[in-house]
């Protein structure tokens, strides 16, 4: 499935903003909500701690740190791939 581009996305956001639901598509809306649900869904790719470490998602070491900031790669996602 292919979702929407930015230049698409942009526009869509113009247009409701200005005329409201009338020229978005049923399509184009679940499109969005699949792509939100599945943003909601992803898992993390890796962590920053306060310090600036870098650490991959697996890495035990994740849970010696208090609340490491979570980084996602969500270009798969996005690109619907």
């Amino acid at each position: 499935m292919q979702f929407p581009s930015l230049e698409r996305l942009e526009w869509l956001e113009k247009e409701f903003k200005e005329d409201g639901y009338n020229l978005v598509s049923d399509r184009e809306v679940m499109q969005l909500v699949d792509l939100a649900i599945k943003i909601r869904k992803a898992e993390p790719d890796a962590y920053v701690t306060y310090k600036g470490y870098l650490l991959h998602a697996s890495d035990p070491k994740v849970a010696e740190h208090s609340e490491p900031t979570p980084l996602y790669d969500l270009t798969d996602i996005i690109d619907g791939e």
